[in-house]
């Protein structure tokens, strides 16, 4: 249906009958029907809508058809066969496809059929057509119009013509329909085509050119569409060894010869500058149910552009170690916020009503043993208690639920501290933060993912050297680099130490890492340098970190410089901003997971 800010006015304003099980549906139609000017009454199935012929005076009913209990069509079965309501049109409301249940409605005497696929306005014209009053007897009815032509048709074939005109208009509809979407389907697929990357040209069997989207016309040269038998003297194409491509060489003509094709070329283009353009053409052939060729669809991909791309996807998926972490952390801190959340809420009913439950009981059940008259009895309730353990039952449920609670609140926190470093805010504020701060925040994450095979330690003075910065980011930048430093030992060293101090003069302030591993190489680097650079510090699971933390330290005005230690006795990262002036305020807290224990086990 459409919409009901139809201005239609009725020509012949009714009491209509609105039968309709669906309530959405029937107030729809009602408030149509009465911005026509007609008055409706709803029923929501035949029982009620006969209930209401039998009350009062109705002009038209319109009725659904399928309908639970008895449905429309046999509703209008019972009006048409019963005298009372000779005069009254009934109007049974189908599908386009339902031609059965316009079958069976011809059948019962319906006046008129409507799908309910048509618009508003529509609707309202065929309502007006119906309640037009009847031609007397007596007088022969008017011509019938058809596209313009009068048809003599006599009265007792005008219902069928009208079933047929109904018919029509509506295989009509479903044409416009279909063609307006065939029309729109095109448009959005030529708007699509003239956005992608790669050349696609359509080229129809008998060689000549159907569409050529943008990048084909860009990287062809061309503005007009030419037939592919000019392809190889307009374009200048060449093999790759530079010499000239013959018109029987191309993979496109090829197939349109239905001999046997090479669905994949590459081809050299000649510029408007004289310089060659590498590209690569693969043909698909398009052909109908019959077998034949109908046409063949070309794409022209630039081969610099392609192996562009393939770098930079090779890069992109050589992502850093502790994104891939960090996002599975938060997959994960939010896929347990639930089930936990469900968990406390059911400890904590547990705890506070059903343990107090079961005290009350214990309590009343010790005072009727206190009170039973019968010693035999109460010694026998007393063993009973006793035998199962009842009291030390009830006490030690507490406990568990309170240990439980305590447990489920840790993972709590846990959870919160992975989300809040694994996806930490689009924009966060800028505030004053200690780097000490930062720095045992970094150590005990990365401790806790380490611990078994690396030592670690900081180093910070008493003073808080304060740092203008957006916590969680900077966090992560120095975890990252932790976790570099941590992997840049040879797998053979058995004693691996990870050292991290924080550092400040009159104007600066310094976080410095160091490790006793492979001291770093040019290669590293320039990684810092350069985010598709490779250096020894990345493995295949790891890709942009230097580039990404040296990136997030420069947004806080700060330096990032990797170099060897004294005598190459291992690897050290220095991350240097400038030193701000303590708060007014308490600085930002880092909330972290405290470690199990302060020495760790070997698991």
């Amino acid at each position: 249906m459409g919409s009901i800010t139809s201005k239609h006015a009725a020509a012949h304003p009714a009491r209509i009958l609105l039968v309709e099980d669906s309530p959405t549906q029937a107030h729809y139609l009602a408030a149509m029907l009465e911005d026509a000017g007609h008055q409706v009454e709803i029923a929501r199935d035949a029982e009620n809508a006969w209930s209401a012929l039998e009350q009062r005076s109705f002009d038209l009913v319109l009725s659904d058809v399928h309908m639970p209990g008895e449905s429309g069509i046999e509703l209008c079965s019972r009006i048409k066969s019963d005298s009372r309501f000779e005069p009254l049109k009934v109007v049974l409301l189908t599908a386009l496809s339902d031609a059965l249940s316009l079958m069976r409605g011809l059948g019962a005497g319906a006046d008129y059929f409507m799908t309910k696929e048509r618009g508003d306005d529509f609707l309202l014209h065929q309502i007006d057509r119906v309640l037009k009053p009847d031609t007397p007897h007596d007088v022969a009815p008017p011509p019938a119009e058809w596209e313009g032509e009068l048809q003599d048709i006599d009265e007792t074939h005008r219902q069928l013509a009208r079933i047929l005109t109904t018919a029509f208009e509506d295989l009509y509809l479903i044409s416009d329909e279909l063609r307006a979407s065939r029309e729109s389907v095109q448009s959005t697929l030529r708007s699509v085509l003239n956005t992608v990357p790669v050349g696609v040209i359509i080229t129809r069997s008998d060689g000549t050119t159907r569409l050529a989207n943008r990048a084909a016309r860009g990287m062809l040269g061309i503005d007009d569409l030419i037939p592919v038998s000019q392809w190889c003297e307009r374009l200048g194409l060449q093999t790759p060894d530079r010499r000239p491509l013959q018109p029987d060489a191309l993979p496109t003509h090829l197939t349109l010869q239905d001999r046997e094709a090479r669905l994949e070329i590459e081809l050299l283009i000649r510029r408007e500058d004289g310089e060659p353009l590498p590209v690569l053409v693969n043909t698909q052939p398009v052909r109908n149910k019959q077998g034949q060729l109908e046409e063949v669809i070309t794409t022209i991909t630039s081969i610099v552009e392609r192996k562009r791309i393939d770098i930079i996807r090779e890069q992109l998926v050589q992502l850093d170690h502790l994104a891939a972490i960090g996002e599975l952390a938060a997959s994960i801190a939010h896929e347990i916020n639930n089930p936990s959340a469900y968990v406390m809420a059911n400890l904590s009913v547990v705890r506070q009503h059903h343990c107090a439950e079961l005290n009350a009981f214990t309590q009343k059940l010790d005072a009727l043993i206190a009170t039973e008259p019968d010693p035999e009895r109460a010694r026998a309730l007393k063993d009973l208690m006793s035998s199962h353990n009842v009291r030390h039952l009830v006490d030690d449920l507490q406990d568990t639920i309170d240990e439980n609670l305590s447990g489920m609140s840790r993972i709590k926190t846990i959870v919160g501290e992975l989300q809040d470093f694994a996806r930490p805010p689009s924009s966060p504020p800028m505030t004053t933060v200690a780097l000490q701060d930062v720095a045992t925040t970094a150590m005990k994450m990365v401790y806790n993912a380490l611990r078994y095979r690396t030592n670690f330690s900081i180093d910070a003075p008493l003073e808080l050297a304060f740092v203008r910065a957006q916590p969680v980011r900077l966090v992560q930048a120095i975890l990252n680099l932790l976790l570099h430093a941590a992997r840049s030992f040879p797998e053979d060293q058995h004693q691996r130490d990870v050292i991290l101090r924080v550092r400040q003069d009159t104007s600066t302030a310094s976080i410095i890492i160091e490790a006793n591993g492979n001291p770093p190489i040019e290669q590293d680097v320039q990684a810092i340098i350069s985010p598709f650079h490779q250096g020894q510090l990345r493995n295949e699971q790891r890709g942009l970190s230097l580039s990404v933390c040296a990136d997030i330290i420069k947004t806080f005005r700060g330096t990032l410089r990797l170099h060897p230690l004294d005598d190459d006795a291992g690897m050290c990262f220095e991350a240097t901003f400038p030193l701000h002036d303590a708060p007014d305020t308490e600085p930002v807290e880092l909330r972290v997971p405290e470690p199990e224990s302060d020495t760790p086990e070997e698991p």
